[in-house]
């Protein structure tokens, strides 16, 4: 996996996983499930997965999709009433991924069409690899051989970071960005302002940083505390709407 991602006791678990899997190592199960709350990393984790399995070459043909995608494609073939150029695609993954699983629940014809990829692929001796929001045993709008599928997957929850992997996902930010204007430079103190008042997902660190960026005239000037407080007000105004 990239050197630059961050781990800690919420995706500790999660990482290792993911790098078993890239590098060709058993994990278990055919089929793994990522699962955890929005904004929590998991599609970061599915595309630097798929950036280490890549380094197998030949040998690993990966097929990434969103649930989105997936389900465009499927509906365009539905439409001309061939399906095949998607089945095609699919069952000739050595590592199948469909991320945002949960947006295909309540769509009976995708999901029979995933479950059946989902079958050749694995009988073919290759990877599934889906991350969602929930566990198997929280799972709505599913069938129940779709329920039953995900529960024999190895589930793995991608967790909300702690204070100090908040801490440290803003500090890297911060850093890189700083690394291309040096006078964007936000002390600890500023970090630690920011990390009082966020809890939960990544997504709403690297917004911080970014907002404080702009603040900041893109960088030109110096952020100071003053700033921090107010991108902090916008963020809590955002949030009561």
């Amino acid at each position: 996996m990239c050197s630059s991602d961050l781990t800690g006791d919420a995706n500790e678990l999660a990482v290792q996983m993911a790098q078993r899997i890239a590098i060709g190592l058993p994990v278990g199960t055919p089929t793994t499930l990522f699962y955890g709350l929005q904004g929590t990393g998991k599609t970061h984790l599915m595309h630097a997965l798929k950036a280490e399995a890549e380094k197998r070459g030949d040998a690993c043909h990966i097929v990434y999709l969103t649930a989105e995608e997936f389900l465009s494609s499927y509906t365009d073939g539905v439409k001309v009433k061939d399906t095949s150029a998607l089945k095609k695609r699919l069952r000739a993954a050595t590592i199948l991924m469909i991320d945002d699983l949960h947006r295909i629940s309540g769509k009976p014809g995708t999901e029979t069409e995933l479950f059946q990829n989902i079958r050749e692929v694995t009988a073919n001796g290759g990877q599934v690899i889906l991350a969602g929001d929930k566990a198997p045993g929280d799972v709505t709008g599913f069938s129940p051989r779709m329920i039953s599928e995900l529960k024999g997957a190895t589930t793995v929850e991608v967790g909300e970071p702690d204070a100090g992997m908040r801490q440290d996902i803003m500090r890297r930010l911060a850093d890189h960005i700083q690394s291309g204007h040096p006078d964007f430079m936000v002390s600890d103190d500023m970090i630690a302002e920011f990390n009082a008042g966020i809890r939960g997902q990544a997504r709403e660190m690297t917004g911080a940083i970014w907002n404080l960026y702009t603040e900041a005239a893109f960088g030109v000037r110096t952020p100071t505390l003053d700033m921090v407080a107010l991108d902090r007000k916008s963020t809590r105004l955002n949030s009561s709407h």
